[in-house]
Formats: structure tokens, sequence, C-alpha cells
């Protein structure tokens, strides 16, 4: 009977439209959520009957079904803490639910309000988020500096880094053509070359090699425990030919204060360039000297000086090698200009926490004594159909037929960010007054459908 149908569509509707009430409600509760993906919903019409009669086919009934909006992402927001990543675009970090039953499997989320959680149970620290679930990266390979091997549940290991002791200087700079000495000078004295000439400045002489030599920098170098020792250098310019060649020496000061005149105060730093004896004005130095042409270019290659057994303050520093490239040409304050003067050496250092690089979503550890080091990658993975996985609690899904498996992909991150919810209150709030009007209109058509019964049974009477 049409009225009994009608009836029947009504509660239908009734039914559609409080699941709508449900997603809407849900949408607004999680509108603060961090990383939330809000339910839609959608109605489609159920035919009541088969007819081959087009104009006695009825409009039927309604069903509802969520349809997700797992693929919209939410407005990125700045965070203060530096853990927190955002997703930019396609993708989903890894989690685990408990880092020690495995038997869980992995989930994927986009909440990533991830904080340093110490677990009781093993001693470990791990990346949870707010909702419980810990992060899952790669280690990183200490040689390539590239992400290897499975994804495993990321620990934070606080413990100190150790001393490393310096293997390389590496030494970036530019001679001036007219070095601005203290003496005003343009290359060393002659009458005092000899006492330098065998690469060793003494006491007695350190007067005319301040007057006669200018700053080349100073950089920290570090032995095998981590103690540390200053490296100061200067350039002495000792000769220059009417042709342009020209001939330097690198020093490095051995002694602040030596107590006789003939213990060493500096010493070279010697090249494998052999003294030029033939040249117009000869080398001055016995060996070792740097030379520039009249272009001021070097003509020696120094990119591995090896400094032998270096003594500075009494302490003795060896297995250093020093890579230097050096020009010769005009600067308007007659002073070298450094570009480059570092060290890979470093004391004990340390933890002070972790940061993450936006553009390849590497995790590093941060220490004291200055050093970064890259420990871990964080995966980004894609499915192929996003929205087909089954959503879990805290805004966490795993994987369905229908999405298909994992596939890792280059995410973009931004880090001391999160993804907020992509709820938008003022929509719901348009839809919970069309399902609510929805609603009421479903009730009346039960009511005047229950009307026209009692009217019916009325005639019966």
């Amino acid at each position: 009977m049409g009225i009994l149908t009608a009836m029947n569509s009504a509660v239908g509707g009734l039914g559609a439209q409080s699941f709508a009430l449900e997603n809407i409600s849900g949408n607004i509760a999680n509108s603060s959520t961090t990383g939330f993906k809000r339910k839609d919903t959608s109605f489609g019409d159920l035919v009541r009957a088969n007819t081959t009669n087009a104009s006695r086919v009825t409009s039927g009934g309604v069903t509802a079904r969520s349809r997700s909006t797992i693929t919209l992402d939410g407005d990125v927001q700045g965070s203060k803490v530096d853990t927190h990543m955002a997703i930019n675009g396609t993708g989903f970090f890894c989690v685990s639910a408990d880092p020690l039953d495995g038997s869980l499997g992995a989930r994927y989320t986009r909440a990533g309000d991830f904080e340093q959680y110490y677990d009781s149970r093993n001693g470990q620290t791990y990346l949870r988020n707010g909702s419980g679930y810990s992060l899952m990266g790669q280690t990183i390979d200490p040689t390539t500096g590239k992400p290897v091997g499975d994804k495993t549940v990321i620990t934070i290991d606080k413990t100190s880094q150790s001393a490393k002791a310096t293997e390389k200087i590496t030494y970036k700079l530019n001679l001036p053509t007219e070095p601005s000495t203290t003496s005003k000078a343009l290359v060393y004295p002659s009458a005092s070359v000899a006492a330098i000439a065998g690469g060793t400045v003494p006491k007695s002489e350190l007067t005319t090699f301040m007057d006669n030599s200018i700053a080349g920098g100073s950089r920290t170098i570090y032995d095998a425990q981590g103690t540390p020792s200053i490296v100061q250098l200067r350039w002495v310019k000792l000769t220059e030919s009417s042709t342009g060649r020209s001939e330097w020496g690198l020093f490095y000061r051995t002694d602040e204060n030596p107590t006789n005149p003939t213990d060493p105060a500096w010493q070279q730093i010697k090249t494998t360039a052999a003294q030029d004896a033939t040249s117009t004005p000869a080398s001055a130095l016995a060996s070792g000297a740097f030379f520039f042409d009249d272009k001021g270019i070097q003509q020696d290659d120094t990119s591995s000086i090896n400094l032998g057994t270096i003594t500075i303050e009494g302490k003795d520093f060896s297995g250093i090698t020093m890579d230097l490239a050096a020009t010769e040409f005009a600067d308007k304050n007659g002073q070298a200009t450094t570009n480059q003067l570092t060290q890979d050496g470093y004391a004990t250092g340390e933890f002070e926490g972790v940061s993450i690089d936006d553009n390849s979503g590497v995790m590093s550890y941060n220490y004291s004594n200055g050093q970064t080091v890259k420990k871990w990658g964080i995966p980004i993975v894609a499915f192929n159909g996003a929205s087909y996985l089954k959503a879990e609690d805290g805004g966490a899904y795993t994987e369905t037929i229908q999405s298909g498996g994992p596939i890792d992909i280059n995410g973009a991150i931004s880090s001391s960010a999160l993804e907020a919810s992509n709820v938008d209150i003022s929509e719901e709030f348009t839809k919970l007054i069309v399902s609510q009007q929805a609603f009421s209109a479903n009730s009346k058509v039960i009511t005047t459908a229950n009307q026209m019964m009692t009217d019916i049974l009325q005639i019966i009477r």
C-alpha cells in the first residue's frame, strides 16, 4: 500500500539523517584534533520495486554512508616543539601501536604531534604522538647519509658523544699581493731570512717575524680525549721576482712564551714543493714553501699536506692532514682573507635534543659540542586507494584490500609544525541545519501518513 511505503521511506529518511548527524557531531567534536579527517555523508536512493512502466517507478527510500576525506589536507600551523611534524601534500607517517608488540602491525597517521616518551618497560625513549602511536623510521648509513634497512620504531639514544681527534684541516684563503705588515716591507728582510730558512722561528727572531708577517687565522683542534689546543697561523712573503712569481711561507705557533733565545716560537708547515735555486731571486726557505705565478695562481698541489707531528704548547698532535688552496690577488687591506678554516675533530658532547630537516625528512641528534649527527630517516608512504583505509582510534589507519599496500614516496615534511583538522565549523553547522530540516520533514511525512491511515479507518467505521 502506498501510504505504508511512504511511511517506511520516511522512517528510512529519519535513519539516514540520524546517520548524517552522527558524522556532523563527530566532525565538530574533532575540529581541534591534530590531523583529523572529517567524515562526510553520502545519500543514495533505494528503488522499492522493478517495473517496466517507468511512470509507475516511485522515488523509493534512502540510505546513507560515510564518505572519507583522508586525501583532503588540513592547514599546516607552526609549533614550538621541535619534534612536531606535518606532511605537506600526499602521504602518511608510519607508526606502531606498541613498540613491544610487533604483532599489531604498522599503522598510518597524519597526526604528527610526536614528542619524546620514556617507556619504563624497557628503558627506551620513543617519539609518541598524543594518541599513543610511536613513530617509525629507517636508520641512516653514516657513510652515505641515506636511510637504509626496514622500517622500525625510532628510539632516541641520549648518551654522550665520544670525542674525536682532529684528522683533517681544510684551509681556503687569498693572500694579498702586497702584505700590510708592521714593518711596511713587501718581503721579509734579507738579513733575517737565514734565521727562519730552516723552517723554525726561534725566540730571538720573534719580533722580526711578527713585524714582517700577517695573520692567517686560528682554529681549535682536538686530541683523542677531546682536549683542545689552538692552532694560530701566520704567513710570510719571502720573495717576489720581477716577473711576478712569489714565494710564501706558512707557520704555526708552537710556543707563546719560549724560555731560551733558541727555543722555537713558530714552526713552518711544509708542502712537498722543493727549493728552487734557479729562480731569480732563489727560494728563501729550505723547502716546503708556497709558490704563486704572476697571475696569482698557486703552482703546487697542496690538497693533502701531511703535517706530521705538530707541537702546541708542549702537546703533540699527529695524524693530521691539511687541505689547503690559496690564491694571491690584490687586497686593499693587505691582509689574508680566509674563506674557510675548518677541522673535523671535536670534544665530548652531551645530548641536547633532536632536529628534523624539512627537505630530506632526516632526524639528527644535536650535541653540546656543536656536532649534529644524522640518525633516522622519516619515511612517508602513500596508498593507491587511500580513501579505503580502515580508520582506527586516534587518527590512525590500517591498510585494507581496497586501499592496497603502502608505497614509499618522497613526501615533504614541515618540522615544528602540525596539520590541523580539515573540519570547517561553518560548513558543519550548515549541514547540521539541513539535516535537522530534513529530519523534521521526514517526521512530518510519518505524521501525514498516520493521519491518512486514520481517515481510512474512519471510513470503514
